[in-house]
């Protein structure tokens, strides 16, 4: 007579999954901002110091700065490991907690469950209505001119080809070809 009911509740899992979002975002949005920092400071800056030149009353710690390539390396590998990182944290949190739902235990029986009956519906009745010969009759019409089309297709397609055949075999356009491929080179 005792029953004991626990109940998931979606709060829960409505919280997990906002966090971990946050977190996702918080990881993403530190790694993007390295990298823009690092293209900037290492390519960027260098790039115009050396487009402007010493002449153009700037610092010399603007215009000789070197291009830092192991610094901008660094920066673009944190952001890939942050988005994997992100990646396997969005799994995780999408995944379906199976432990977190727990057994209802109750002292009432159970019915043996009997599998549903399929009856099969008159369809014969709806098919004959005039929406539905109507439609028929359309998509009969379609593919009609759909197939007309091919045909004339393949038509054109058999001229052309027993008009071109004759130029290819041609003793002139052979010979013509063979020179031109033949040709001693330069």
């Amino acid at each position: 007579m005792e029953q004991t009911v626990k109940t998931f509740t979606s709060e829960g899992a409505d919280a997990r999954k906002w966090i971990g979002r946050i977190i996702m975002a918080v990881i993403l949005g530190e790694a993007i901002w390295s990298l823009i920092v690092s293209i900037m400071n290492n390519l960027v800056v260098p790039w115009l110091g050396d487009m402007m030149g010493q002449a153009s009353g700037l610092p010399t710690s603007f215009t000789q700065r070197p291009y830092d390539y192991p610094d901008l390396f660094v920066s673009v590998l944190e952001f890939c490991i942050a988005g994997i990182v992100a990646v396997m944290l969005n799994y995780f949190l999408q995944r379906q907690g199976a432990g977190s739902v727990k057994p209802v235990k109750s002292s009432a029986a159970t019915a043996p469950v009997e599998p549903a009956r399929v009856v099969p519906q008159a369809t014969a009745a709806a098919a004959t209505t005039p929406a539905c010969t109507q439609h028929a009759r359309w998509a009969k019409a379609k593919a009609a001119l759909v197939l007309d089309d091919l045909r004339s297709t393949t038509r054109e397609y058999e001229q052309h080809q027993k008009q071109a055949s004759p130029m290819l075999k041609s003793a002139g356009c052979r010979s013509r070809s063979r020179v031109w491929h033949n040709r001693p080179s330069d």
